[in-house]
């Protein structure tokens, strides 16, 4: 672990920042979570010593607004101005953890603040950051950022008003500490991790943005309190729900899944439609675009909680690449982990999956395709090492003069899947070549 940054929060309203290019790494690291530990003095002046109940925890952490951003210029904003009480939901899905000192009475949210006093309060807020502990083995901690993408990192912070509730009150200054939860990896890795976005139905539909959805969830009232009676939901075209009510799906959730503990689940909190569920295989996982429609008008109106891995654009992602070979000031290859390390996913994931940001220290560097970077320079280009190519080559001629067109063409597309970004389509390569598979082709055509 490495200290992280300290922000003083000083006013209610005013955002402090933690800075781009300050945030860091060590090497070798990999970061599916950030912590946020928190020191917030309570001042008490209602006539007697208390404890928060667990509606004032959560009025507190709602009083925290956090702005995320990664990539050039801050072009990734996986959480814009989201409260730590929603944060809080979404470690708990993901991370599988609630908040570290939720129910801590010594010095955590549960401790007494004694009257006519002003009480430090420790918690830690959980930042996911790719982890999905869902997965099986080493799956659940497969994304992250690493020590190049997290020197792009920005945090926006404040606390928007210091009323907790009748006679409490935040009196002082509070301390945020941000520190990132690490694990060892191989080389220098880098991902587009799950962003979270909230959408509104229209006509009883609601459609969401294309990609590897993990969470949808209805926000207006808690699971068991919900009032859809009839709804159905899509990924793509298969169909995930047909006619069904939210008592249906909190029996698929919850009643059939005993690995989902009670820290995880977040039903208590809002509707959960749909969730990727303990035991998933990351091969297995639906993509596309979701698309929530109810049967019948149960709710005047809906407002859907959407956490999602995102398609990046090809073009942002070679910026990307060309930042971290500037930050680096040496030459790159970047190549997704899949590729690299010989697993053959189906390739409509492919957008999702974390990459290496390989040098020429890294023997990798000469064995596998993807896209080629030079420091002091934009310029990011489809690259096929020598030794790659006249191997792909040969399979591609080989499997072309025994009438194998489909072997052939397999070979294109698994150059273009280790290219991060290559994929742009939730569909994968079927419906055929990204730019990025075009100019794969090219070089596996050109003539020596």
């Amino acid at each position: 672990m490495k200290k992280g940054n300290v922000l003083t929060l000083t006013t209610p309203g005013i955002f402090q920042k933690v800075k781009r290019g300050t945030f860091e790494l060590l090497k070798g690291k990999l970061m599916p979570v950030m912590l946020c530990k928190l020191t917030v003095p309570i001042a008490n002046s209602t006539g007697g010593a208390v404890a928060l109940s667990a509606a004032q925890r959560k009025t507190l952490l709602s009083l925290f607004i956090l702005t995320l951003t990664h990539g050039r210029n801050g072009h990734r904003k996986p959480y814009n101005a989201i409260s730590l009480d929603k944060m809080r939901q979404l470690g708990r899905f993901a991370v599988g953890q609630d908040v570290a000192g939720w129910d801590n009475t010594s010095t955590g949210l549960a401790r007494s603040l004694p009257n006519g006093q002003t009480t430090a309060v420790e918690f830690w807020s959980l930042i996911p950051t790719g982890m999905l502990h869902q997965l099986r083995g080493g799956r659940r901690v497969w994304t992250g950022v690493g020590r190049s993408q997290a020197s792009t990192i920005e945090i926006d912070m404040k606390y928007s008003s210091a009323a907790v509730d009748t006679g409490l009150a935040i009196s002082g200054n509070v301390v945020a500490e941000y520190v990132p939860l690490t694990q060892s990896v191989k080389g220098d890795r880098a991902s587009y991790f799950a962003e979270y976005i909230e959408v509104e139905e229209k006509d009883k539909v609601a459609k969401l943005p294309p990609g590897l959805p993990l969470l949808i969830t209805e926000l207006s009232a808690a699971h068991a309190a919900s009032s859809l009676s009839s709804f159905e939901l899509k990924i793509d075209e298969e169909l995930i729900h047909d006619n069904v009510s939210a008592g249906d799906v909190l029996v698929e959730l919850e009643g059939v899944n005993p690995e989902l503990t009670a820290e995880a689940s977040i039903t208590d909190e809002v509707t959960v439609l749909y969730a990727v569920t303990p035991g998933q295989e990351w091969q297995d996982l639906p993509t596309g675009a979701p698309r929530f429609e109810q049967l019948k008008k149960d709710l005047s109106s809906v407002t859907l909680g959407y956490y999602y891995v995102p398609i990046v654009e090809t073009n942002k992602v070679q910026e990307d690449i060309a930042t971290f070979a500037n930050l680096r000031n040496k030459p790159l290859r970047a190549a997704t982990v899949a590729a690299i390390e010989g697993l053959n996913y189906p390739d409509r994931l492919a957008f999702a999956e974390p990459f290496r940001l390989l040098d020429q220290d890294d023997i990798e560097f000469e064995k596998v395709a993807g896209y080629y970077a030079t420091p002091g320079s934009d310029a990011v280009a489809e690259s096929i090492p020598p030794t790659a190519l006249a191997r792909a080559r040969n399979l591609y001629n080989q499997h072309l003069g025994e009438g194998e067109a489909k072997s052939a063409d397999a070979i294109v597309k698994q150059l273009t899947r280790a290219a991060p970004g290559g994929v742009q389509n939730a569909r994968g390569l079927g419906k055929g070549l990204s730019g990025t598979g075009i100019q794969m082709r090219g070089l596996l055509l050109k003539a020596k």
